[in-house]
This record gives structure tokens, sequence and C-alpha cells, in this order.
């Protein structure tokens, strides 16, 4: 019963709907201008006189409407909770092969090993280096002794003859420190490997 009247309340809205539009050609007596053109601004106003059968039509639709509960809403506003994580999918296809990169600089050329040997006095110190040619940098180097009682004792690059490189220097060198514990002469060399740049 209660759906049959709601059709017949929407049923007459239409209807107003459709008087009103017909009110406001009957009203004007022509139709509505042409719009302005696009770049101008312009104000207007409509008054419309309603016929006397939209508004017994609108008394008929508030008489019909009195005491009608519209429905409530059965859902809940708001962030709905997250649902459970799904499965995970298939591993997809492999990826079309990405085109050849650009060549990268080239690397070191014209690599060189030169050695220097030295000696180092009965129980005592001694330090020696040994300096690329010009125009290459050294990439490594280090010490050797010709005996277990000569040692090693520090191995580093240098920038220039008897002086360490500094963070960021470019080396041009390498110099080695021994010691000897040995009661006669004894000899080590340094030795150092470059490169053109």
């Amino acid at each position: 019963m209660r759906r049959k009247h709601l059709i017949a309340v929407v049923a007459g809205f239409a209807a107003i709907a459709a008087l009103t539009v017909a009110t406001v050609a009957w009203a004007t007596g022509k139709p509505t201008a042409r719009p302005p053109a696009m770049g101008t601004f312009h104000t207007g106003v409509v008054h419309v006189k309603l016929a006397p059968k939209v508004l017994a039509a609108r008394a008929r639709m508030a008489k019909a409407l009195a005491g009608v509960e519209l429905a409530k809403p059965t859902f809940k506003l708001g962030p709905l909770a997250r649902g459970p994580r799904g499965p995970r999918g298939p591993r997809g296809p492999q990826g079309p092969q990405g085109p050849q990169g650009a060549q990268g600089p080239a690397g070191a050329t014209n690599v060189r090993s030169y050695f220097f040997q030295a000696s180092v006095g009965p129980n005592g110190e001694a330090r020696s280096w040994v300096i690329c040619p010009t125009g290459t940098r050294a990439t490594g180097g280090g010490g050797q002794t010709e005996t277990d009682a000569v040692f090693v004792d520090t191995s580093y690059p240098i920038s220039a003859a008897d002086t360490a490189a500094g963070l960021g220097a470019v080396p041009i060198g390498w110099e080695v420190e021994v010691s000897s514990i040995s009661p006669a002469t004894r000899g080590f060399a340094a030795f150092v490997v470059c490169a053109s740049p």
C-alpha cells in the first residue's frame, strides 16, 4: 500500500514539473533569449506567475504528503573497515630487453711497474720511493725485503718525492719505510704501478 502511495507522489512531482515549465512559457510568452557571447557579463531576472492549475496541484500534493514518513538509511557514513589482504598474484612475464647503454669512459692504459733497489744499515731504518713517468699516475705499489730481518713498516702513495699523497690528491709514486734487526746491511726495494689516465 505504501509503495503505491509513493509511486503516486513521484508521479505528482513529475506533473508539477511539467506544469511549471508550461507556466513559464505561458508567463513569458516567448522562448528564452540566446545566451550572451563568451567574455561578456550579463544579469537578469524572470518573474513567473503560476497558473491556477499549478497552485491547485501543489495544494493537493502537500495534502497527500502529510504524515508520510520517509525511510531511514540502513547504511553508516564514515570510513569502512579494511578487508583482509588478498592472495599474491602470479608472476608476470619477463619484460623486453632494454636498449644498450652508452659506452663508458676509457679505463687506464699503458700500465707499467717500476722498482727501485735500496739498502738499510745494520739495525737501522730507511725509506725509499719511486716516481711514475711524467703524464702517468700511480695506481698501486709496495715494498719487498731480501730477508726476514728487515720489515716493511709503512707503504703509501705519494704526490711528490718523499711527500705522502693527501686526501683527494693525485698520486704520482709510491714510498716504503723499512726497519732492520740484522747486524749487516740488507737490501730492500720499493715498487709502483703506473698507468696513463
